[in-house]
């Protein structure tokens, strides 16, 4: 939020939306401005699909990107690699009982929804090529300075004035309450998403996933929803994740850590 051009904040039935724009490169000069709504969702595919439908209906979104944590289910990998969604399903929708195929979704009849292919590249390409970041302490202070200007303006929209010493980088620490880590990324692969409205934190919860989907590389809360959602609005999607966990029983340890 903090690297939006005026940005202005939207409260809608408990969701938080933020409108503003970035400016991006163009031939190592800024130029292209490009308009951008953020939406909170929160966990659980409830909040996702009611938060990706008001981002489409209420901002007329042109398409939309997913970012958050999930557990690793592939063996392959591990704690900080990163996972580009080209396909999702809801693992815990199961009508077997009845025959329908393990994650169908009734009244769509589809198992699996597929990101947008050309979004799908541009976001694997970025992400491998993302910058190692050195000056550490150079961006802890531009988060600090993003921070102290988010105060002023609340005083400011408040009709108080800033006295010296009111904003203090204390303040801003307490309030971020973020450890700027800026660890890159072990590996980058793209591939199969599971949603469920579990947190995986067993091996019984993740070989269950396994025996119908074996080639599900993560695990999520969210995408599904977001997926289907998007599919009925006929709104190109992508995601991009980061692995705080192995969905087992170490989750729990390093999920908290990750998500910082």
């Amino acid at each position: 939020v903090n690297q939006l051009n005026h940005y202005r904040e939207y409260k809608v039935d408990g969701f938080h939306f933020y409108t503003g724009s970035i400016t991006s490169k163009v031939n190592n000069e800024y130029k292209k401005v490009v308009p951008i709504v953020i939406g909170i969702s929160g966990p659980g595919k409830v909040n996702a699909a009611l938060c990706t439908d008001k981002l489409i209906e209420l901002f007329d979104v042109d398409c939309i990107l997913n970012v958050g944590i999930v557990g690793a289910i592939s063996k392959d990998l591990n704690v900080y690699d990163m996972v580009v969604s080209d396909t999702v399903v809801q693992a815990d929708i199961d009508t077997t009982a009845v025959g329908d195929e393990a994650g169908l979704v009734s009244g769509l009849n589809k198992v699996y929804f597929n990101g947008n292919p050309i979004l799908v590249d541009i976001i694997y390409d970025t992400c491998v090529n993302l910058p190692i970041t050195e000056n550490v302490e150079q961006k802890v202070q531009a988060e600090l300075q993003a921070d102290k200007e988010y105060f002023e303006s609340i005083y400011k929209d408040l009709g108080e004035p800033v006295q010296e010493g009111m904003i203090t980088d204390s303040l801003c620490k307490s309030y971020t309450e973020v450890e700027l880590n800026y660890k890159c990324p072990n590996k980058y692969v793209q591939g199969l998403v599971s949603t469920t409205d579990s947190f995986i934190a067993t091996d019984e919860q993740k070989n269950k996933i396994l025996k119908y989907f074996p080639n599900t590389e993560v695990c999520d809360m969210e995408l599904g929803a977001i997926a289907q959602t998007c599919y009925i609005k006929n709104i190109p999607f992508v995601s991009v994740k980061l692995v705080s966990d192995n969905a087992d029983n170490t989750s729990t340890e390093t999920y908290p850590e990750v998500l910082k």
